[in-house]
């Protein structure tokens, strides 16, 4: 029985670099709480503020300034710490995690793509959908990891105290 969880949640009962899970985990709780600050903001500047069209990244001089530079600078954090998650996420050699983790980045990935180009071609709707779906898919991808992250922990500490 114990074979089999390992077998299915860890490819290895403990990484080559001594790795934990927890780390893993809390990173990705911050994760989490920053896609939700990003499209809280990310609504509220989609529906109350107007982008310039007359030099869209010159957003600063106009009201609501500061809640679009607020929304580019938690997205360049989430991607810092999805960026994080991924490369963790190699060195802990669980596949199905790495999956998951390879997943949210290819969606913060979009979600990054659709406002640059909502900002540059003038707040259009289409890809203001393209981040709001980028942003539902990360975060399932992510909480996803992190039930698995939390599996295979929980089978590795069942292995190590099996052993003992």
């Amino acid at each position: 029985m114990a074979e089999t969880l390992r077998k299915t949640y860890l490819s290895t009962a403990k990484s080559p670099s001594g790795m934990s899970y927890s780390f893993f985990k809390n990173l990705l709780g911050v994760e989490g709480v920053l896609l939700f600050i990003q499209f809280w903001l990310g609504m509220s500047t989609n529906l109350f503020i107007t982008v310039p069209l007359d030099g869209p990244l010159n957003f600063l001089g106009y009201s609501g300034g500061e809640e679009v530079l607020a929304h580019i600078v938690s997205g360049i954090l989430i991607l810092t710490i999805a960026i994080l998650l991924l490369v963790y996420s190699f060195k802990l050699k669980n596949r199905i995690v790495l999956g998951f983790s390879a997943a949210a980045f290819v969606f913060v990935i979009l979600a990054i793509f659709n406002g640059f180009t909502f900002i540059l071609y003038g707040q259009d709707d289409g890809f203001s959908m393209g981040m709001a779906v980028s942003f539902l898919f990360a975060f399932a991808f992510g909480f996803s990891s992190l039930y698995f992250a939390g599996k295979a922990e929980a089978t590795q500490e069942a292995l190590s105290t099996r052993k003992t």
